[in-house]
């Protein structure tokens, strides 16, 4: 006599098959993926938090206040906009010791923030100041850009005599800057002539991405 096969209730074969289908790779799919964005952030945060305080100069609009700003506000970094005080000063304070004793007004940037942007494109005459900022660990940032593009840039933005922006160009160009400084020289400007977005810049500047 043959052994009848029992028919389970429909309802039962779904529960029972849905409990016992393989479902492990998929988890464990889900961990890397997890794991890999967990590494990811780690690995930005530690980019971060090592920065200390930077330095951003370099052509005349080619988005170093923007950047600057960008840090700012997705990465908690100080912003010092040494052209515009008060309003782009966090501690304006620190102003007066800026104006007497700018080495000691660095250090006391690097006492207060853990993080912090002196956004300056200085006159070519303050170049040996700029160099002591490196001796004393300030990282210089320079934004090159094609100068007829970003002198486009600049009169879109308004606001300044474009003669302003000619003659930090020509006294760039005299000194030969960036050659000659100790500096991370970032190309700031797209092939059409427009500031990279914010991400590319972070790339060019941190080596990650920026969110």
């Amino acid at each position: 006599m043959g052994v009848k096969s029992l028919a389970l209730p429909h309802a039962l074969r779904s529960t029972l098959w849905r409990a016992t289908r393989p479902s492990a790779p998929r988890q464990v799919r889900l961990d890397v993926r997890r794991n890999a964005c967990v590494e990811a952030r780690m690995a930005r945060s530690e980019e971060i938090d090592s920065a200390g305080v930077l330095h951003f100069s370099g052509i005349p609009a080619t988005g170093k206040s923007s950047f600057s700003r960008f840090l700012a506000s997705k990465h908690g970094f100080a912003h010092y906009d040494l052209e515009c005080f008060p309003r782009g000063w966090p501690v304006p304070s620190l102003y007066a010791l800026w104006c007497t004793r700018p080495l000691d007004f660095v250090k006391q940037l690097q006492a207060v923030h853990e993080r912090a942007i002196i956004d300056w494109g200085f006159p070519i005459e303050c170049l040996p100041l700029v160099t002591q900022f490196s001796a004393c660990g300030i990282r210089l940032i320079w934004f090159n850009g094609d100068i007829t593009h970003a002198r486009r840039l600049f009169l879109e933005r308004g606001g300044l005599d474009p003669a302003r922006f000619d003659h930090q160009v020509s006294e760039i160009q005299r000194v030969g800057l960036p050659a000659g400084i100790e500096a991370t020289v970032v190309d700031a400007l797209t092939a059409a002539g427009e500031v990279r977005p914010m991400q590319e810049l972070y790339a060019a500047v941190f080596g990650g991405r920026g969110e």
